[in-house]
């Protein structure tokens, strides 16, 4: 079957997301200022894979961590790509983690970036907030922030490279650090890859 007849319901898309920084954090500490931690969770509606999440190393006593983790996030079915959830904690030695706040980038934004240019990345920043959708006030009085890069690769499932790819990430080496794939031999991306996708 040629790349036409594929259709887009089995387009498979890689998300790279990069967790930059937050910033304007609240103070939660009595002394001292904010261990922040990013969660980075991704349900996929399509039920083929269990909720995703990633999460960073805590930057301790900072009110604008830099954190500069990237992840990846696979996508079962670009059409049934679901929301992704951003949870800022502060970290804890006991284990018992307080939410500074949360950010969403909804199903469709989810979609439209996956559907954008291929291997661009989008500089993100989401205000966050509290459980009632109120926005959390920094200690500076300003509103907390959480910055994420985002740069989407649409592959198809019956492409020998991205079996390989499979493969290799979920049987060899469960943990193989992606760069060892060059871009290349890493994703297939046909001119119309995205447009057959979305």
């Amino acid at each position: 079957a040629g790349m036409g007849s594929l259709g887009g319901k089995s387009a498979q898309a890689l998300l790279d997301v990069t967790v930059v920084r937050a910033q304007h954090l609240p103070k939660m500490d009595m002394w001292g200022s904010c261990d922040g931690l990013v969660q980075v969770s991704f349900e996929d509606q399509s039920l083929a894979l269990p909720t995703q999440v990633v999460r960073t190393k805590p930057i301790k006593n900072s009110f604008d961590p830099v954190f500069e983790e990237t992840f990846t996030i696979q996508v079962p079915r670009v059409h049934k790509a679901g929301a992704l959830t951003v949870n800022v904690f502060d970290w804890n030695i006991t284990g018992n983690e307080d939410l500074v706040g949360q950010a969403t980038i909804s199903e469709e934004q989810v979609r439209k970036l996956l559907c954008g240019q291929q291997g661009r990345t989008s500089k993100l920043i989401l205000s966050l907030q509290n459980d009632l959708g109120a926005a959390i006030k920094g200690h500076d009085k300003q509103n907390a922030q959480v910055e994420l890069h985002v740069r989407p690769f649409i592959r198809f499932i019956g492409t020998r490279p991205y079996r390989e790819w499979e493969q290799s990430r979920n049987h060899n080496n469960p943990r193989a650090d992606d760069k060892s794939w060059n871009l290349p031999m890493r994703y297939e991306k046909p001119k119309s890859a995205a447009q057959q996708a979305c």
